[in-house]
């Protein structure tokens, strides 16, 4: 057997440097470089990912900084905080009606109630008085008029009622339901008396409108407009010596909804236009311009003396909100130093104010629920300063004060319950009403 003979010394070179290639090019025989096979580039590779890591924490740092910063930075809206509750033991009916008594002075809430009676309540203490008992429930807002509530029932009755005792003064039975809130109109009576005569307004679900002695009751003219009435009319001046009536009108014959003008002295149509739409709420007047909101999502002005439009605002749904925009909130006309605005709410939540000379919307803000009452226009004191402020609820557990100007959110307060009625001050002390027939009392901020 022949033995091989050993390498020469170029031959051996050459095998110790192919077997230091071969353990490079394998470094999995020593994944963690205990024995010194680790490569350059795992090494940079290990160095990069930590400067990454270094990088986004960091980064993390910074960020959770800068959020905390800006969080006590921003403003805190006050949330009122409750200073008593009183319940009337029934469920309203419609929205409440504010009264004011002299003896001693204070406001009081007129509350119409399923239960068909009118709960006279005061703001201030929540005490309950003496309340008016109905046959059948009530089916729209009381008109208060001094010492006088004037409430239409379901079933075609209009109760005129010394609220403050409870006592009935005269009734008027109509042919039908009267679902709208009456209107008070003051007329000049013929020179030699030197006297104005009060004349209450009424309609009903087949669109009667009745004009009543608001002393007596007795009827003093009819006018039939072939078309359910909304929920409430309202009354203004069309010119220098006559006091119109704007009736709102629902779908009906002939007519797809609209308003009507009517003469307080004889019921006589001044004019009438067909808006397109359900006209539920009572329309505001203002300045001789009449702003009507509709189902179909518009607001419309309108000339009080002839009925022409002057413009129109079209609401628009949220985007990704798949629901149509209706105006079912009563709207509030008022004039302040820096200009006429209008503020109406929908049953999108949210709540819009316009400029009543060209429509054009100033600012909007969002309550998260349906807007149905009227806003309510004070001046109250906020941030050490009187500032003009406006009061709304909503269908949901939210009372919210905002700047009339810009519309910014000044304070909240959250009832137990629906706040879907216009809450009011007294004594310090916002007041509102919720659905389940509670009277929630709030401290207001100084």
């Amino acid at each position: 057997m022949k033995i091989p003979s050993p390498p020469e010394s170029g031959q051996r070179e050459e095998v110790v440097a192919r077997n230091q290639a071969a353990r490079k090019s394998r470094p999995l025989l020593d994944p963690h470089g205990i024995y010194g096979t680790r490569t350059a580039h795992r090494v940079r590779s290990a160095q990069r990912r930590r400067r990454a890591q270094s990088l986004v924490t960091a980064a993390a740092i910074i960020a959770a900084f800068c959020s905390v910063a800006w969080w006590a930075r921003q403003k805190r809206v006050p949330s009122l905080k409750g200073i008593g509750h009183s319940s009337i033991g029934a469920r309203p009916a419609a929205f409440p009606a504010w009264g004011a008594v002299s003896n001693p002075p204070g406001a009081w809430l007129v509350i119409p109630t399923q239960s068909g009676t009118l709960v006279p309540v005061e703001a201030a203490s929540g005490n309950v008085g003496t309340p008016f008992r109905a046959d059948f429930p009530f089916a729209a807002q009381p008109l208060v008029s001094g010492a006088t509530a004037f409430a239409p029932s379901q079933d075609g009755t209009l109760y005129a009622v010394a609220w403050q005792s409870g006592r009935a003064l005269w009734n008027f039975r109509g042919a039908t339901s009267i679902s709208a809130r009456p209107v008070l109109v003051r007329i000049a009576t013929p020179v030699a008396t030197q006297s104005l005569q009060s004349i209450l307004v009424c309609g009903d679900d087949n669109g009667n409108v009745v004009g009543l002695n608001a002393q007596n009751g007795k009827v003093v003219w009819k006018q039939a407009l072939h078309a359910p009435v909304g929920n409430g009319l309202s009354a203004g001046d069309a010119t220098g010596e006559t006091s119109a009536v704007i009736v709102p009108l629902l779908p009906g014959l002939g007519t797809a909804g609209g308003v009507a003008c009517l003469d307080a002295r004889n019921g006589k149509i001044l004019w009438r236009v067909d808006l397109g739409g359900a006209i539920l709420p009572a329309p505001a007047i203002l300045a001789n311009r009449v702003f009507c909101p509709g189902d179909n999502g518009s607001l419309v002005c309108l000339d009080l003396s002839n009925g022409r439009v002057l413009w129109k605002f079209f609401a628009v749904a949220a985007r990704g909100s798949s629901n149509a925009v209706v105006l079912r909130g009563e709207p509030l006309a008022q004039s302040y130093s820096w200009g006429t605005r209008v503020f109406h709410g929908g049953n999108d939540g949210v709540l819009r104010c316009l400029d009543a000379a060209s429509g054009r919307m100033a600012w909007s803000f969002s309550a998260g629920a349906p807007i149905r009452c009227r806003p309510r226009a004070l001046r109250l004191p906020s941030g050490g300063t009187m500032r003009e402020v406006l009061l709304c609820g909503s269908d949901g557990d939210l009372v919210f004060a905002l700047d009339a100007q810009s519309g910014e959110l000044l304070w909240k307060a959250q009832p137990r319950g629906n706040a879907y009625a216009t809450p009011g001050v007294q004594s310090d002390a916002l007041v509102c009403l919720t659905q389940e027939g509670n009277v929630e009392r709030f401290a207001l901020p100084r």
